[in-house]
């Protein structure tokens, strides 16, 4: 089966994509529970993400290897940044406290990191003096949960890579905000619930993952709700864990990139926390396949196909992603860091608050490694796709499609055939101009930096194809965030008794090609 979608973005919209009969990810309950088999012993300070033997190790490996020494000066540089910034503020913006937790989150581990890494004393203090701040809040914004998520991650690192260092009275209060801010709903005996325990989204991951990481933090201080924690998140991350399936993810990259690093972090924690390891996670379908997926959403000038997305500029490069250096090491797939992951790193990109766990994560160049992920995958899941980069690529020998580009214009042209009978295909674009349809004909319109208006003819066809505009600008559902001035255009299809079903698109700007001339075109090939 072939299926097949493009990405051109420049000025006047964000993405488009192809999709055959996509629905919604499955998040209702009735996922089968996990047989307990019981807890792993509790290990000592530190036991999260590493012990003392596996932050050696990690020190080691960083010391020998190009990535490691990159990496380690961006952190080192965030660090000595962080020494010299007052402690953060419970400031809202909006209804959401997440800037300031994700502040929390990278000042804490890279001060804590690099404290353990060179043993200087201002690097403690400094991120004890950040802990102490964050866990004297009145709360940590539990009515918009990722918030909490990210704080108490922050707060588990801390309480545990400080161990050495903090006094008795601030690992009882660190572990006090652990527990009645994050796990439980204030009273230090109900477990916070929300409509994000079991999604099928990045909130399960990140809410469920953050909690894990604050459980196992304080789990011999506060044993019955820290096991009760573990226990929940095991049974119900399986939920978010189906929109992997096929290789795939139906949010886009950036999200991918949120909802995989914390899935990273909550898998780190279930495998140290259960006597068993918690198998049935990591044999999740596609899950071993998301290093490829990633890959496959990456543009070899390093732009990101951005669908389903939260990017506000469609130009957004990839950067270092912690969670492809975990999903490396615990499936063996070193040869798919190769491509992106380690000049990306080498050439001193940092992750963000994500850096600590890249850099423990972090494995060294195998000899005579070479790529893995491959420039032509299939994906399946809830969004089947087949992705082919290869005509991107100046070596490759495979064309599988054509696209004819001048001064006026571009024509895109897409055959998608194997489909059964009767299959819908949609070819989907979110666009913030204004979108004008006539049967096959679509205008969009919009403004340059100085006021002029341009405006782009869509020509669909072939004949009887027509477009179709609808408002995304209101959320719809819970987890979403408004899109103002953002409008869906789109093309239905219908495949035939041969089971094709065939596109074109041409692209012809109105009002004169000088403008975008001087915006850089970003393409890729889909099939």
């Amino acid at each position: 089966m072939e299926k097949i979608a493009s990405c051109i973005c420049f000025g006047f919209f964000a993405a488009f994509a192809l999709c055959c009969n996509a629905g919604e990810i499955d998040s209702t309950p009735g996922a089968s529970r996990v047989a307990f088999t019981g807890f792993a012993p509790v290990a000592p300070h530190p036991r999260l993400f590493a012990d003392d033997a596996e932050f050696a190790a990690a020190k080691a490996r960083i010391s020998s290897c190009e990535e490691g020494r990159a990496a380690l000066a961006v952190l080192m540089r965030t660090a000595d940044a962080a020494l010299s910034e007052k402690p953060l503020e419970r400031k809202m913006i909006g209804r959401r406290l997440l800037r300031v937790s994700r502040s929390a989150l990278e000042r804490i581990g890279c001060l804590a990191f690099a404290w353990r890494y060179t043993g200087d004393l201002r690097y403690a203090e400094r991120a004890a003096g950040e802990a102490r701040a964050v866990c004297a809040f009145s709360d940590w914004n539990p009515g918009h949960f990722l918030d909490v998520g990210e704080m108490t991650l922050a707060a588990a690192l801390a309480r545990d890579w400080l161990d050495g260092f903090l006094p008795d009275d601030d690992k009882r209060a660190i572990s006090s905000a652990i527990l009645r801010k994050g796990l439980t709903a204030g009273d230090g005996r109900t477990l916070p619930d929300g409509w994000w325990v079991k999604c099928g989204n990045n909130w399960n991951q990140v809410c469920n993952g953050g909690l894990s990481a604050g459980a196992a933090a304080v789990r011999d201080e506060f044993p019955e709700i820290a096991q009760a924690i573990l226990l929940r998140a095991r049974n119900a991350l399986p939920f978010a864990l189906k929109a992997y399936a096929g290789g795939n993810f139906p949010e886009g990259p950036g999200y991918w990139e949120y909802a995989t690093d914390y899935t990273a972090i909550a898998l780190d924690v279930m495998e140290r926390q259960f006597a068993d390891g918690a198998p049935e996670l990591f044999a999740s379908d596609g899950l071993a396949d998301q290093v490829d997926y990633i890959d496959c959403m990456t543009g070899p000038t390093g732009f990101l196909f951005n669908y389903s997305d939260p990017f506000a500029n469609p130009f957004t490069r990839r950067l270092p992603i912690a969670s492809c250096w975990y999903l490396a090491r615990r499936f063996g797939r070193y040869g798919a860091l190769e491509a992106h992951e380690r000049p990306l790193v080498r050439a001193g990109f940092g992750a963000g608050r994500m850096l600590p766990f890249l850099l423990l994560w972090l494995s060294e160049p195998s000899s005579g490694s070479s790529a893995d992920s491959p420039l032509c995958r299939v994906l399946g899941g809830e969004n089947p796709a087949v992705v082919d980069l290869t005509p991107l690529y100046p070596d490759a020998k495979k064309v599988v499609r054509k696209f004819v580009l001048d001064a006026d214009g571009l024509k895109v042209e897409d055959r998608v055939h194997g489909l059964r009978p009767g299959t819908v295909v949609t070819w989907n674009m979110n666009t913030p101009a204004r979108a004008i349809a006539s049967g096959g004909r679509l205008v969009l319109e919009t403004e340059d930096p100085h006021g002029a208006l341009r405006r782009m003819e869509l020509a669909a066809g072939p004949a009887g194809v027509a477009w179709e505009c609808e408002s995304i600008a209101e959320p719809r559902t819970v987890a979403d965030s408004p899109n103002p001035g953002m409008t869906r255009v789109r093309l239905r299809s219908t495949a035939g008794a041969d089971g094709a079903v065939e596109f074109s698109v041409s692209f012809r700007l109105i009002d004169g090609s000088g403008y975008c001339r001087e915006s850089n075109w970003k393409s890729w090939i889909w099939k």
